[in-house]
């Protein structure tokens, strides 16, 4: 965490933030990648080279950016929630639920990522894996909307229609 703080500190990560908020992509791979040569393990430096970098269409450059950056920083969750959505977005759902999973590991309660491995369980098909990750996350966070409705989709495409049409109802209740 310390490490983290201190990497977040430099002026030239503040410009390149401002430059791509701006749209000025180039500008600010033109602050980052003098910044990254002299300081290449800087994870909130890769994180935002990885951002640049899906803004410009090279996912792949951003994953090798992220991955850097989780592997310095293991803990720097930003980077790999970033990490496992770029893998999701690629159809690389196993490893994108291992990122999720890590999250989870750190983080048990934190809504996005119990949402997100719901999903990615259902995508991969694992339908008893999903139906048991919805079942506890709905347990532990009752008033999630959200979190009915997805149940009930699960509950919908493995067949169990009257149990998904309370799910649906639960959420429409919420």
């Amino acid at each position: 965490a310390d490490r983290m703080r201190e990497s977040l500190r430099h002026p030239e990560l503040i410009e390149a933030g401002r430059l791509m908020r701006e749209g000025k992509i180039g500008l600010a791979e033109r602050v980052l990648r003098p910044f990254l040569q002299a300081n290449p393990d800087n994870s909130a430096g890769l994180r935002l080279m990885a951002e640049l970098a899906v803004k410009v269409g090279r996912q792949e450059d951003a994953e090798k950016q992220l991955r850097r950056a989780v592997a310095i920083e293991p803990d720097y969750a930003a980077a790999r929630y970033e990490l496992a959505s770029l893998l999701s977005s690629q159809l690389k759902l196993e490893e994108s639920l291992w990122e999720v999973e890590e999250l989870l590991a750190r983080s048990p309660d934190v809504l996005e990522y119990v949402k997100v491995r719901g999903s990615l369980l259902d995508r991969l098909g694992r339908n008893e894996e999903a139906l048991s990750a919805y079942r506890d996350a709905v347990a532990r966070f009752p008033s999630e909307a959200s979190l009915w409705m997805q149940y009930g989709h699960v509950l919908r495409n493995v067949g169990r229609r009257s149990e998904s049409v309370t799910a649906y109802r639960k959420a429409l209740e919420l």
